[in-house]
C-alpha cells in the first residue's frame, strides 16, 4: 500500500529485485499475480502518469538543452535554468557549451544528472521512480540532489531505489527487499547493509 504524495525509499542487495519492481511499477514489465494499492485503489486500475528514471540515463545526439527538454524550439528558459541548478549541472563546463555534441564525452554521474534535470523539467507526472539514479554521484552531490527532488517534487509520489542507506532519513517510508519480499522498515531502525 502506498499513500499518494509519499516519498518512499526501497533498498536491498544487488539482484534482490529492486529494478524488477521498478519496471512493474512503471508498467514496462507486466505481472499477473501482483496487487499494489495507492490510496486504497488498485494501481492497475489507476490512470497514473509515471516518470521512470533508470540508473543509465539515455543521451541523444545534440546539445545539453536538447537532452533535457527534447524540443529546443519550445523551451521555458527560466525553468531550464532552474533544472540545471537543481540537478547540480549549472556550474558544469557542459553548460558553457550547450550546443556541443557530448554524447560520448560525459561521465556516468553527468548522464544521471541530465536524467534528473529531465525529471525536474517534466514535472507533470503523478509518480516518479528513480532507480539507482544517483549511484554515480559523490555523496555530497547526491544529498544535494535528493533534497531538491523531495522539495521540487513535493506534491508527487516518489519511489527512490538505492543501495545508499545513508539517505533513508530523507524519506517518509522505507521498504527493503528481503528474501523476495518487500518488508517495511522503520526509518530510524538500524539497517544492515
Amino acid at each position: 500500500y502506498l499513500d499518494k504524495g509519499k516519498k518512499v525509499v526501497i533498498t536491498g542487495p544487488s539482484g534482490s529485485g529492486k529494478s524488477t519492481l521498478a519496471k512493474i511499477l512503471n508498467g514496462s514489465l507486466k505481472v499477473k499475480d501482483i496487487n499494489i494499492f495507492i490510496d486504497d485503489s488498485n494501481y492497475k486500475n489507476l490512470n497514473l502518469n509515471t516518470f521512470y528514471l533508470p540508473q543509465n540515463s539515455f543521451i541523444i545526439d545534440g546539445s545539453l538543452k536538447k537532452n533535457i527538454v527534447f524540443n529546443e524550439n519550445v523551451v521555458d528558459e527560466n525553468k531550464f535554468a532552474e533544472c540545471l541548478q537543481f540537478s547540480h549541472l549549472k556550474k558544469e563546463i557542459l553548460v558553457q557549451n550547450q550546443d556541443f555534441n557530448f554524447e560520448n564525452q560525459i561521465s556516468q554521474g553527468e548522464k544521471q544528472r541530465i536524467g534528473i534535470a529531465r525529471a525536474f523539467y517534466f514535472n507533470n507526472f503523478d509518480i516518479y521512480i528513480f532507480d539507482e539514479s544517483t549511484s554515480g554521484l559523490d555523496s555530497s552531490t547526491e544529498e544535494f540532489i535528493i533534497k531538491n527532488i523531495l522539495n521540487q517534487l513535493k506534491e508527487k509520489t516518489i519511489i527512490f531505489i538505492t543501495h545508499n542507506v545513508n539517505i533513508i532519513k530523507n524519506f517518509d517510508i522505507h521498504y527493503k527487499i528481503q528474501n523476495s519480499k518487500l518488508v517495511k522498515v522503520e526509518i530510524n531502525e538500524k539497517i544492515n547493509k
